[in-house]
């Protein structure tokens, strides 16, 4: 299982992981793979990243935030019209029924269903603005 969160985590940019790369080829591609990416991998990418900032508890929340999202899976942003407030930088308008299902329950890696599609929370912003991925793109168990 360690092995494969190394093999999952390299990059390449730097020697010591190209070495690796090379002992196990089999394992790698040029091609670009789209997935789906396990959980784990965006959870520690994202950890890995805020703890640059010091802040790794806030990863938990925020996968988009601290970049543990693969730049492939599109991100679904939406926000709330709250008081009038302004929405988001080319966020959407939350759809009342998944207002409503984020209302009984808001959970970071919870499936939600909106507009037929199986979507994915991975980014809670105090529960004004939300940004999901495709379900499909990602492996929950993993």
């Amino acid at each position: 299982m360690f092995l494969m969160w190394l093999i999952a985590l390299l990059d390449i940019t730097y020697d010591f992981d190209q070495a690796i790369a090379m002992k196990f080829p089999e394992y790698f591609t040029d091609e670009l793979q789209t997935g789906p990416v396990p959980w784990s991998v965006m959870v520690m990418t994202a950890e890995r990243n805020a703890a640059k900032d010091g802040n790794i508890e806030g990863a938990k929340n925020h996968l988009s935030v601290y970049n543990g999202i693969p730049e492939w899976i599109p991100i679904l942003h939406f926000a709330d019209d709250y008081a009038g407030s302004p929405i988001g930088a080319g966020a959407s308008l939350i759809p009342p029924e998944l207002m409503e299902a984020l209302q009984k329950e808001e959970e970071i890696g919870k499936v939600y269903n909106w507009n037929g599609k199986k979507i994915v929370l991975v980014d809670s912003c105090d529960s004004l603005e939300w940004e999901f991925i495709p379900a499909e793109t990602v492996a929950l168990d993993k």
